[in-house]
C-alpha cells in the first residue's frame, strides 16, 4: 500500500477481520489504484480544460489587443491626420492674414480721411488745434459727426456753444 490515506486505512481496518489480511490488502490496494486512476484522469481533464481556456483567451486577446502592425497603421494614420490639420491650419492662417490685410487697408483709408477732416477742422477753427475741446464757459466744442454732416447739408456745422 503505497498511497494509503485515512479513508483507505479505515477501509483496510474494516475489511481485515472479515476477509483476512491478504484479501483486505489486495482489495484496498485495488480501490486505492482505482481512486488514483480516477484522480489522474480528473487531473488530466482539468489540464485539458485549462489549456483550452488558455487558448481561447489567447485568441480573444490576440483579436482584442493591438499588434505591432496595428500600431504602425495607427501611427501612419495619425501622421496623415497631422499633415491634414497642418494644411488646414495654413489655409486658415492665409485666410485670416488676407482678412486682416483688408481690415488694415480700410483702417488706413479711414485714418487718411480722418486726417483730412482734422486738417479741414483745424484750418476752419483758429481758436484750438485739437479736433475735440473739453467744454468750458464760452468755449467752442467741435462736433466731428456734425462736421461730417455739414458736408451733406445736415447738422449744425460742426460747432456748438455750451453754457457751463
Amino acid at each position: 500500500m503505497s498511497t494509503m490515506t485515512f479513508n483507505t486505512l479505515r477501509a483496510y481496518k474494516a475489511l481485515e477481520p472479515r476477509l483476512g489480511a491478504e484479501s483486505a490488502d489486495a482489495l484496498v490496494s485495488a480501490i486505492d489504484d482505482a481512486f488514483t486512476e480516477l484522480s489522474s484522469r480528473h487531473n488530466g481533464t482539468l489540464l485539458l480544460k485549462k489549456s483550452k481556456i488558455r487558448e481561447e483567451l489567447r485568441i480573444e486577446m490576440k483579436d482584442e489587443l493591438a499588434t505591432k502592425a496595428d500600431m504602425a497603421k495607427l501611427q501612419a494614420d495619425m501622421a496623415s491626420l497631422r499633415g491634414e490639420i497642418q494644411a488646414d491650419l495654413a489655409k486658415l492662417q492665409g485666410y485670416v492674414d488676407a482678412r486682416f490685410e483688408q481690415v488694415n487697408t480700410r483702417f488706413e483709408r479711414l485714418d487718411k480721411k480722418l486726417g483730412r477732416y482734422t486738417t479741414m477742422l483745424s484750418s476752419s477753427t483758429k481758436s484750438h488745434s485739437a479736433s475735440y475741446v473739453v467744454p468750458s464757459k464760452g468755449k467752442v466744442v467741435v462736433c466731428m459727426s456734425c462736421l461730417l454732416l455739414k458736408k451733406s447739408g445736415l447738422g449744425h456745422g460742426g460747432q456748438r456753444q455750451f453754457e457751463a
